[in-house]
């Protein structure tokens, strides 16, 4: 297989009108050269572009509800006692639709692979473990499952980490009152709704009491 910058290089020597399809025929030709070296496994690539896509909101390129009805049309068809080889490069998602695909899928193959050939984080990890092998090169990565709390600028952050500084910042208030003063543009940033939602989301993953 070509390194990526063979590809890049090859791709920007094309003509505008031509690159969509140069796209598709190397997708085809990959795909199917993996399925081969997996003794004619079945074979899906998920990925979404999000280390390419910094702006682009959340929901546009991580795991969400509605990627089951993609994934349902895509393996229509095929012959499941095969198996699946899945390609995976994600930053994560919404933990129970990632627990819908992974129900599906488990009950449509009877064996599931794995392939991270760099990214499968959060909710990627957790879809990867739930394989029965994966296979990753020596620069790929897995990521922690905690779940993560979409806040305003696109940034996310560790429902954990929420829950504890609130749970820090009452502790120390109730033993000093005074310090509720300097606590107070923290807890407005956090606010109840959120607090609660992280909790919620903890509960949900089993990282509550774990």
């Amino acid at each position: 297989m070509p390194a990526w910058n063979e590809l890049l290089n090859e791709f920007e020597q094309l003509p505008p009108e031509a690159k969509g399809v140069w796209m598709n025929e190397q997708f085809d030709i990959w795909l199917k050269r993996v399925s081969e070296l997996r003794n004619d496994k079945n074979v899906v690539l998920y990925g979404s572009g999000w280390l390419q896509k910094q702006n682009v909101p959340q929901a546009y390129v991580s795991i969400t509800h509605e990627d089951l009805n993609g994934l349902m049309a895509v393996i229509k068809g095929m012959r499941f006692s095969d198996g699946l080889t899945l390609i995976l490069h994600t930053p994560g998602g919404v933990t129970n639709a990632t627990e819908s695909l992974v129900d599906y899928l488990r009950a449509k193959f009877p064996a599931i692979e794995v392939i991270v050939p760099t990214y499968a984080m959060s909710a990627g990890t957790m879809i990867s473990m739930a394989a029965d092998r994966i296979v990753m090169a020596r620069h790929s990565q897995l990521g922690p499952i905690d779940p993560q709390m979409p806040m305003p600028g696109g940034r996310s952050y560790s429902a954990r980490a929420i829950v504890d500084q609130f749970d820090q910042a009452k502790a120390e208030i109730t033993a000093d009152p005074v310090v509720a003063h300097a606590w107070a543009p923290v807890l407005a940033s956090l606010g109840p709704a959120l607090v609660k939602e992280a909790s919620n989301n903890l509960e949900y993953s089993g990282l509550l009491h774990g």
